[in-house]
Order: structure tokens, then sequence, then C-alpha cells
């Protein structure tokens, strides 16, 4: 998950108004739900404090394990990367559930 800075000042993230569009709260710069670019592979949420934050699905976090199980892991510094990316995917798809995110059928 993380927040989505705002593409103006990228010193802060948008956060909902009451009219149902979106702010950056340092600069003020607007934007409407269909402005997002988004990945294929993203969805946006906002949270309790009213913040945009952007999440992987869980069918492209688990892609994206699977993508790992195939990498070469022969010497030290492959397995070693193959691991930290495996953690990064597993806490990604961890946070996607957390946000409500079913997994694939």
């Amino acid at each position: 998950m993380s927040a989505m800075q705002c593409r103006e000042c990228d010193l802060a993230p948008y956060a909902v108004r009451p009219d149902a569009h979106f702010e950056c709260g340092e600069c003020g710069h607007r934007l409407d739900s269909r402005d997002f670019y988004l990945d294929p592979d993203e969805v946006w949420s906002v949270d309790e404090a009213g913040i945009v934050h952007l999440y992987l699905t869980p069918a492209a976090c688990l892609k994206w394990l699977d993508d790992i199980s195939h990498l070469h892991t022969g010497d030290w510094a492959s397995a070693q990367q193959a691991l930290q990316q495996y953690r990064r995917a597993t806490a990604v798809l961890v946070e996607s559930l957390r946000a409500g995110l079913a997994l694939p059928a």
C-alpha cells in the first residue's frame, strides 16, 4: 500500500473532499477519481483519515510470487534477492487482504 502522492508538488498525499474529489493538503491541487492513472493490477481506496491509497491486487501479488519461484537462485546474491522479493510480495499481499481485497477464485 502507498498513499497517492500529489502529482503537482509530490509533497503530500491526496485526501477526499466533501464534493467527492481529492485534494493535495500541501499545494491544493484537485483531482477527480476519473483522472487516476493506475496500473491494471492496482486499485485505490480511501482510509479512515480520508487519504487515498493504492494497492496491488491479490491476483497480481500471487502472480508476482509465482514469478519469484522461477528465479535462478544458484548463487548467494541471487538467492538473497529472491528472498527479499518474496518478502516484499508477501507483505503487499497481506496489505491488500487487510484492505478487504479478495483472493481470486
